[in-house]
């Protein structure tokens, strides 16, 4: 199935549960027209689809787990549970991921049943974020994925305010505009003032003045993320905010293999 058209059914379903639902009674069809949902099909790789099967983020991720003292990881938006799944597999630690809406709640817990590591929570993410880190379950480091902006409510400004009151944290948001790059996408939302982009303009005024951030966005070749890519072939853009958190910010761009593939982004 086409990467593209992949990622139009995927987006479709994220943004409307009731369309998941009716695409269930396709596990009771022949195989050959389920194949055009392989999102739907509980056999089938987690990890391939994990960051939007973005083999170079993944490998960023790889490097903070093995390089930082990541204390727990923390994602919003939960979906189908293939990158909490993915991350369950390499990070020994504490997984916590959020979700809102029933049906991506009942269908992911299903999947990552036999996730040990895997904490699911359903609620509100800014609630559910603040209530980790009023709890000290965040712990000194850690790393969050922030991919919860998908219906009128984008929460991203107030899940960020709740992370600006952590001391130190690494944040990654999904579907995030990056600067004088179309080759990665973004998501815009719709208001009533006309569209807004998910972008660097769109979170500062929600980032503490009283913290310190450095950004990191992706630099890399869509081909080195999939190599199957065409020339339509779109990656989903994204930003890795370190709060407070210069030094790990140093170390990591130590390593070549970041280096290469992502550059600082001055405020």
């Amino acid at each position: 199935m086409p990467n593209t058209i992949r990622k139009r059914v995927k987006s479709l379903l994220r943004r409307s549960p009731r369309l998941l639902g009716a695409a269930y009674a396709l596990r009771d069809v022949p195989a050959d027209l389920r194949s055009f949902f392989p999102m739907l099909d509980a056999k089938r790789d987690g990890a391939a689809n994990a960051f939007h099967g973005d083999r170079m983020w993944r490998q960023l991720v790889g490097t903070f787990i093995k390089e930082l003292p990541i204390s727990a990881i923390i994602e919003t938006g939960t979906f189908l549970g293939d990158t909490a799944s993915f991350l369950s597999d390499i990070y020994p630690g504490t997984i916590y991921t959020v979700e809102l809406k029933g049906r991506y709640f009942r269908e992911s817990s299903r999947r990552l049943k036999d996730k040990k590591n895997v904490r699911m929570l359903r609620g509100s993410s800014p609630v559910e974020l603040a209530r980790l880190a009023r709890d000290g379950t965040t712990g000194t480091l850690p790393l969050f994925f922030l991919d919860a902006h998908w219906y009128d409510y984008w929460p991203l400004a107030d899940e960020l305010a709740v992370l600006g009151r952590l001391t130190k944290a690494i944040v990654m948001i999904d579907d995030f505009k990056v600067p004088g790059r179309n080759d990665f996408g973004f998501d815009r939302q719709e208001t009533a003032d006309g569209p807004v982009d998910s972008d660097i303009e769109h979170i500062l005024p929600a980032l503490s003045p009283q913290n310190t951030y450095r950004f990191l966005f992706p630099n890399y070749r869509i081909t080195d993320a999939f190599p199957a890519a065409t020339a339509a072939t779109k990656a989903r853009g994204h930003i890795v905010i370190f709060q407070n958190a210069s030094e790990e910010f140093d170390a990591i761009l130590k390593h070549s293999a970041v280096a290469d593939t992502y550059r600082e982004h001055a405020r």
